[in-house]
Parts: structure tokens; sequence; C-alpha cells
């Protein structure tokens, strides 16, 4: 296989790790939500939204370091070596989305917040291959 190959197969392991670590935010968030009790704010219709939201900031906050550290062995997982590098560059290009997200409209903080790690990891192996020694 060629190296265009081989880089191609790691940018897309790192985006699948990314959109994991995401999605398991997302269902944290969720799971942290059944468990709030019912109240007189949740609706028929609309089910326990506020709950929803609590729960979402809540696994926000912590989720997202617990994300980070999980990082590195879950490219290790998907085939990204050296994960340590990618794990670590990642971090700075999380910040700056999760800043950029935080400053944003609604939907597109949604947006930024759900894809922040298919965006940093493949981004960070990128860098990672580009300004290793002999790459």
């Amino acid at each position: 296989m060629g190296d265009s190959t081989q880089g191609g197969r790691r940018l897309f392991a790192a985006g699948l790790a990314g959109l994991a670590l995401a999605t398991l935010l997302v269902v944290a968030a969720f799971v942290t939500a059944r468990l709030y009790p019912e109240d007189r704010y949740c609706g028929h219709y609309t089910g326990c939204l506020g709950q929803l939201a609590a729960a979402m900031e809540l696994v926000w906050d912590a989720g997202r370091w617990v994300a980070v550290v999980l990082a590195w062995p879950l490219l290790r997982c998907v085939g990204v070596r050296p994960a340590w590098p990618v794990a670590l560059l990642a971090v700075p290009v999380l910040i700056v989305t999760w800043w950029v997200a935080l400053e944003s409209p609604f939907v597109t903080r949604l947006a930024l917040l759900l894809c922040s790690g298919v965006i940093a990891y493949p981004v960070a192996a990128w860098l990672a291959t580009r300004f290793r020694p002999g790459g």
C-alpha cells in the first residue's frame, strides 16, 4: 500500500475515534437525563427537555476531559499509530473548537460540539504525520 492510502486510513480511523467519543458523550447525557426523576416540567409531547439540557451541561463539563483521556486507547484500538502524539495534538484543536462552539448560536454550537472530535483527531493525525522525525 502507498503512503497516501495509509495516511487516508489513518485520518479516517482518527475521525472514527472522534465520532465515537462524541457519541459516547451524547449517550451519557441521555442516560443521565433518564436518571432524573420525573417532575411537573416534563410534558407529554416534549418529554423532559429541561432535564436533558441540565444533564448535557453536567456531562459536558466533565465528559469532554474524560473523552480527551480516553482518546489515546481508542485511537490505538482503531489502528492510529503512534496514538500518543495524535491524542496530545488534538487537545488544542478541541479547545479552540469548544471555544468557538460556546460563542456560537445554539444550532452551530450543537453541531460543533458533536463534530469536535471528528474535526480534531484527523487534524491531529495529519499534524503528527507531518511533523514526526523522518516524516
